[in-house]
């Protein structure tokens, strides 16, 4: 099984890793560079951005610029407190904790027990988010793009499936796990999480939920729901947009209660907002072929560059994005020494 595993983990673009993955487009990303003549043309877009959130920016900046009822409460920490119980003031269990910044669901943690975050709380050495627990049932990841001067259009939905495995009243769960490929990466995270449980017979019929976080290299299974775009979505995420400055080009990634609410803008919990380093996730649906992938993601390169253009166009004061990128890829190195 271990074997199927990985085979069906090098078979399948979804798990490749980044760099892989794209580098057939690093040709498309030079003839635009050389059409911009500037290499660095697609960090203009979201002038609102931190080079445009491309890495190194602040998770928090760009929440809070999203209308509170809309945006999970969050509360932000430059700094690790001097007791560990300084939480209680501002938020109750469960909640989520995430670096300020972070890619990929680097570092992201949810605590259901005080036990557990105080086990984990004398590792914390970066500035950190903490925020609520929310349990809608609906995840959704839905990228849009703004051109100056018009209207807010949406050209990815990816609804996220949670790790899980189902129960047979013969297998452990560590046997279940071992069996799925999405597990394979966060075996021995999934044993430390689970503790005795880990080595227990799961009941048949049970459903248990391995991972709550939302993120692919956290085995969450990528589905595409393009379906659910039409005029009505573009309306929300443009009213949403409003008020996030310099915003032309992101993915939101958000819970809602049902799909009705989505379209009435309603019960939408947005947790983060990613910049121009964001992807066209439903392209990871199981479904979808390498080709199909690639099409897609030529297709957000075409809008970003169009974007950058415009942006460019309409004369907005630029940042010193040389200076920024220099200090950022500091900070970048330093994180990975």
């Amino acid at each position: 099984m271990k074997l199927k595993n990985r085979i069906n983990r090098i078979y399948r673009y979804e798990f490749w890793p980044v760099y892989v993955f794209y580098a057939p487009m690093v040709p498309v990303w030079l003839v635009y560079s050389l059409f911009s003549m500037d290499l660095f043309y697609f960090m203009q877009v979201n002038p609102g951005m931190i080079l445009g959130g491309y890495f190194q920016y602040s998770k928090y900046d760009i929440l809070k610029t999203i209308a509170e009822e809309h945006r999970a409460k969050s509360f932000y920490f430059p700094k690790k407190p001097d007791k560990n119980d300084f939480w209680e003031a501002v938020l109750s269990l469960p909640f989520i904790y995430k670096p300020n910044v972070g890619e990929r669901g680097r570092g992201v943690r949810l605590f259901r027990t005080k036990a557990e975050f105080d086990r984990f709380y004398p590792t914390i050495n970066e500035a950190f988010i903490l925020q609520e627990y929310c349990d809608f049932p609906i995840e959704l990841g839905v990228l849009c793009h703004k051109f100056p001067n018009q209207k807010l259009k949406v050209t990815s939905v990816v609804k996220k499936e949670f790790l899980m495995v189902y129960g047979n009243g013969k297998d452990t769960l560590r046997e279940l796990a071992n069996q799925h490929a999405r597990a394979e990466n966060r075996l021995e995270y999934l044993a430390e999480k689970f503790g005795e449980r880990w080595y227990a017979i799961v009941p048949d019929g049970e459903v248990v939920v391995l991972e709550e976080i939302g993120n692919h290299c956290r085995g969450t299974k990528f589905l595409d729901a393009n379906e659910l775009i039409n005029d009505k979505l573009n309306e929300v995420f443009d009213r949403i947009v409003t008020e996030v400055p310099g915003f032309h080009y992101g993915r939101f990634d958000l819970k809602v209660k049902s799909l009705e609410d989505l379209y009435a803008c309603r019960n939408i919990r947005i947790f983060e907002l990613n910049g121009i380093n964001s992807e066209a996730a439903h392209i990871y649906d199981p479904k979808h072929t390498i080709f199909y992938a690639y099409k897609a993601v030529f297709n957000e390169y075409k809008i970003v560059y169009s974007l950058a253009r415009q942006v460019k166009k309409t004369g907005i004061p630029l940042p010193d994005r040389k200076s920024e990128f220099a200090r950022s890829l500091s900070k970048r190195l330093k994180m990975k020494s």
